[in-house]
């Protein structure tokens, strides 16, 4: 009888001990995000970024687009939505006053705080059909784009590729959101073109992914020393 407690009462430890281990993993991943996206913001703010590689592009997306634009069967579902008294979610109502932000602005500001700019221009994505390999901050990040009708399949295929070259970061422009959520292999940042994509701004799956912002807009992507990767989108400086 003696035995049978101490077994119970062994088992219910074990029980309570890894619950409180799975509790205490998921404790540190959320609160240890949320500190280094704040550490981000903070040393971004103050102007204190040695070591930080910050990766720009100038948004493109017009201010009438939507996220249902790209999706054919929101499309075939928007009048029995404006029949019950609702519109589709438009991401900016218009055109915003005043001057645009230029990217160059943007890589003069991010430098002067002591951070390395890789510029990529998204219009021209042909000029990395090839990667371009930069190095910064001591590693090596290559910018490529993939294409075609399974745009997944050639980010993987580049990404092997470039394992022969030493590259630290992989930095995919894409076309296609669902080819992102297919899988990119080991691309660390997809700057994804794609409408659908308008409000991506994080992990799908391993890769961290993020939309094209409005026009007059800068998308910054940042790379802490630490690897953590976080971005924002600038209107203004």
């Amino acid at each position: 009888m003696q035995k049978r407690t101490r077994e119970i009462i062994a088992l219910v430890l074990l029980i309570v001990l890894g619950v409180a281990g799975v509790s205490a993993m998921a404790w540190y991943i959320l609160v240890g995000h949320n500190w280094n996206e704040a550490a981000s913001l903070i040393d971004d703010h103050f102007g204190s970024m040695e070591g930080y590689t910050v990766v720009l592009y100038e948004g493109t997306m017009p201010y009438n687009a939507t996220v249902e634009d790209g999706n054919p069967q929101a499309k075939d579902q928007a009048p029995a939505s404006r029949a019950m008294g609702e519109t589709a979610r438009e991401i900016a109502p218009e055109d915003p006053e005043g001057g645009q932000l230029e990217l160059s602005q943007v890589a003069e500001s991010y430098i002067e705080k002591d951070a390395q700019v890789v510029n990529v221009d998204i219009t021209d994505v042909g000029a990395y059909s090839d990667p371009v390999i930069v190095p910064r901050n001591g590693k090596r990040i290559a910018v490529f784009y993939a294409g075609g009708p399974r745009a997944d399949l050639s980010a993987r295929q580049t990404e092997k590729h470039l394992r022969a070259y030493d590259v630290d970061v992989r930095v995919c422009i894409i076309d296609d959101l669902e080819a992102v959520e297919r899988g990119l292999g080991h691309v660390d940042i997809a700057l994804c073109t794609d409408r659908k994509a308008l409000d991506a701004n994080g992990y799908i799956g391993r890769t961290y992914t993020v939309g094209v912002p409005h026009v007059g807009q800068v998308r910054a992507v940042l790379m802490a020393p630490s690897g953590f990767i976080s971005s924002k989108v600038l209107t203004s400086l």
